[in-house]
């Protein structure tokens, strides 16, 4: 019976033992089939597969427009949906005036996104309008420059200075002594000799007698309606009722250049025309002078002579 019992305990102990083993086995063999991912799978044939997902997408955009917009794309997929939305509007209007205007426009817009987006606009609207105003500095200087001539002038000399006298009546002496503004050389009244060179001696010395007066250069005038006509070798054009009937302004401007530079010639700066009297009364007697019977092809025709005697545009 001691024998029986003994017997039976070693054989379960064998069993026992047998079953053991067979769980270890098994136990190595699932150690052997871990997975190491990252995905990574480590088979029992010892076949590893790291699969390491980590997309990592770098899209660098960086857009730059003429407009200076700057677009820059970070891709890198860490989504968290933060939206930042920074508007800089700096509009700084800064004129500066000469007359100078420089406008400056700054516009700034950044927006970063979750994708790591990041859109920069930078939109610099420099506007640097500079009109140096010459023609206002100029003016400031002449008004300056009256102000101290008149400053200085007795009440006889600036009563002077509204004087027109007749050419034959006066002198470098009177001009001198009673600081005369300007000259009218009427019809009848020709430098003699009758020449170019004459003419402009004879008034280069009445010039010099207002300078040594006053200091303040006379104008001196002549009728030259259609041409210096009184100068000889000077060009005779037809009287404004012959221009009017043109109605050509380049014509009638052509007219003005060639009467201005003629009259310049010989120190005329002063023509009493074009006249834009508009007659319409033919028993008026300088009929002839005027463009026409109407205010519009006086306004046309007056304009095209002025430009002309004045040089057009180049004096």
């Amino acid at each position: 019976m001691r024998l029986f019992s003994v017997t039976w305990l070693l054989i379960f102990l064998s069993t026992m033992w047998m079953a053991c083993s067979h769980d270890s086995g098994d136990a190595q063999s699932d150690v052997n089939e871990t997975d190491a991912s990252s995905d990574g799978d480590t088979d029992s044939d010892g076949d590893m597969d790291t699969d390491s997902d980590a997309d990592t997408d770098s899209d660098s955009d960086a857009d730059t427009d003429s407009d200076g917009d700057s677009d820059s794309d970070s891709d890198g997929d860490s989504d968290s949906d933060s939206d930042t939305d920074s508007d800089s509007d700096s509009d700084a209007d800064s004129d500066s005036d000469t007359d100078g205007d420089t406008d400056t426009d700054s516009d700034t817009d950044s927006d970063t996104d979750s994708d790591g987006d990041t859109d920069t606009d930078t939109d610099a609207d420099s506007d640097a309008d500079t009109d140096s105003d010459t023609d206002g500095d100029a003016d400031a200087l002449v008004e300056q420059q009256v102000e101290e001539i008149l400053g200085r002038l007795s009440l006889a000399e600036k009563a002077g200075q509204m004087v027109q006298g007749q050419f034959d009546d006066v002198t470098t002496t009177s001009i001198r002594d009673m600081c005369l503004g300007s000259v009218f050389n009427g019809g009848e009244e020709p430098v003699s000799p009758n020449e170019p060179n004459s003419w402009a001696n004879a008034l280069d010395a009445l010039q010099t007698g207002a300078m040594d007066g006053c200091g303040i250069p006379i104008l001196y005038g002549i009728d030259a309606v259609h041409g210096n006509a009184k100068v000889i070798g000077s060009t005779v054009f037809p009287h404004g009722i012959g221009l009017g009937a043109t109605r050509d302004a380049d014509l009638v401007a052509r007219v003005g250049q060639a009467t201005g530079r003629e009259c310049r010639g010989v120190g005329i700066h002063l023509t009493f025309a074009p006249s834009v009297s508009v007659p319409r009364d033919e028993r008026w007697g300088r009929t002839y002078e005027g463009f026409g019977e109407t205010p519009e092809i006086n306004e046309l025709l007056g304009a095209a002579y002025v430009r002309g005697l004045q040089g057009m545009g180049d004096l």
